[in-house]
């Protein structure tokens, strides 16, 4: 009985070990599926960041990559432009020059190490410390927008070179500059090459200015020479009205003592004595008009200025029985200097009646033509004296060049005349020989 009854605790217990034992095999089972899956889950956030961990290395490779690249790229071009590098830590004030900088200036590597305010004064030209300070000062204080400078530094051998140096500053969230970097340009070459220049253009200005000397002094010769054949033309111009009047004069006596001088007679001489006299005057206004310098370009036009001229050469031209025909084409009208296009026609028209004197012509004839071609006014002279010599129409316009004789003339009528037509009016004076004589033709 007691047998069976430690046999049926036992039993029991039996069933409750396993019950337990299931329950906890259950447990462990299910513990085991949740250690499963939180391995699983760290597998895949481990795996995770290992992909973000390579991505981000990745990244970061390129970006290391890169800045070998722009750093490389950068001491290329450094180097390829040949210039100095300079950085400035404004907060403690040291300062790092590149080796360029430095050899640029024939120092060594380790030559310079301090570079206090005397270093810099020491090594900046004396007159041109003051503008350097001035210029990096208003531009870290912002007062202009760029630092760009060109001023001398004292190289090793104590010469001197002319930098340009360029620069930037970083500044911070307040505004204020810390830091500052830039380049230095060997300028020496550019700057010889403009002294160089500016001393060729003080020369050649020199040399204008005496030019300018030479044409004055040339066409001071020309207008006295031209003042001395206007006397001869006065002369020509006066001689016969001088004469009518002198025969009004002497008629007044004899009419007298013949008992005919009465008031219709006095009238009549008077009359004709006072046209006389205003010809005369206006002889006199003519030639005073020519010899006064234009100060202005005016307009003018072109037929007044030749009736003019070829009134002032009237008597001339008739002593010298020399025909002067006039063709007015077009009514022509210039923005110029009458005066000396003036000048530019008497010189030619002496030459022509020089030419038909000394050449005995036989019905010298002198003609003048005006006309229009295309966009441009045209004068020609033309004379009927045979021409000008092939071995000399090149050098007719040359300064100093006659045919006439030292006596005769000064061989600056037909420069001066190329000089005012080309040079003062912006035309053109040429020469030819046509229809058995010799045409001067204005081009304006």
């Amino acid at each position: 009985m007691l047998t069976a009854s430690i046999a049926a605790v036992l039993l029991l217990m039996l069933v409750v070990l396993t019950v337990r034992f299931t329950g906890i095999k259950r447990v462990l089972q299910q513990r085991e599926a949740e250690l499963e899956s939180s391995k699983e889950e760290v597998r895949r956030s481990h795996k995770e960041l290992e992909r973000r961990v390579g991505e981000r290395t990745e990244s970061m490779v390129q970006a290391v990559l890169a800045l070998e690249k722009a750093k490389e790229r950068y001491a290329l071009a450094v180097e390829a432009s040949n210039d100095g590098i300079w950085d400035c830590d404004l907060q403690t004030g040291k300062v790092f020059l590149s080796p360029r900088w430095k050899s640029m200036l024939g120092y060594g590597d380790d030559d310079i190490q301090d570079t206090s305010k005397e270093f810099w004064k020491g090594l900046i030209h004396p007159a041109d410390y003051q503008r350097t300070m001035d210029a990096f000062n208003d531009y870290l204080e912002g007062r202009i927008p760029e630092y760009e400078l060109e001023y001398r530094l004292r190289q090793k051998d104590g010469s001197y070179r002319w930098i340009l140096t360029r620069g930037a500053c970083c500044r911070d969230s307040e505004g204020k500059p810390y830091r500052m970097a830039g380049s230095h340009t060997d300028i020496s070459r550019r700057k010889l090459a403009e002294q160089a220049l500016a001393q060729e253009s003080a020369r050649t200005i020199r040399a204008l200015e005496a030019l300018r000397e030479k044409e004055q002094m040339l066409l001071h010769q020309s207008r006295q020479a031209a003042m001395g054949e206007m006397i001869g033309n006065i002369a020509h111009q006066w001689r016969q009205p001088l004469n009518t009047l002198g025969l009004l004069i002497q008629q007044a006596p004899l009419f007298f003592d013949l008992g005919e001088l009465d008031r219709e007679f006095l009238a009549e001489n008077t009359q004709k004595s006072m046209e006389i006299i205003q010809h005369m005057s206006k002889t006199i206004d003519d030639f005073r008009n020519y010899f006064q310098p234009d100060k202005a370009r005016v307009e003018f036009k072109v037929h007044d200025v030749i009736t003019s001229t070829l009134s002032m050469m009237e008597g001339s031209f008739k002593s010298h029985q020399i025909a002067v025909e006039t063709v007015v084409q077009d009514d022509l009208v210039l923005h110029g200097f009458p005066n000396e296009f003036s000048q530019v026609l008497l010189n030619i028209l002496n030459n022509a009646k020089d030419v038909v004197s000394e050449r005995k012509v036989r019905n010298p004839k002198v003609a003048v033509v005006l006309c229009r071609e295309n966009d441009n006014s045209v004068v020609t002279i033309t004379d009927n004296a045979g021409g000008i010599p092939e071995n000399i129409i090149g050098k007719i316009f040359d300064p100093y060049f006659t045919t006439k004789g030292p006596q005769y003339g000064t061989g600056v009528g037909l420069f001066m005349s190329k000089t005012i037509i080309e040079k003062n009016m912006g035309g053109r004076l040429t020469a030819r020989n046509r229809d058995g004589g010799a045409e001067f033709r204005i081009e304006l």
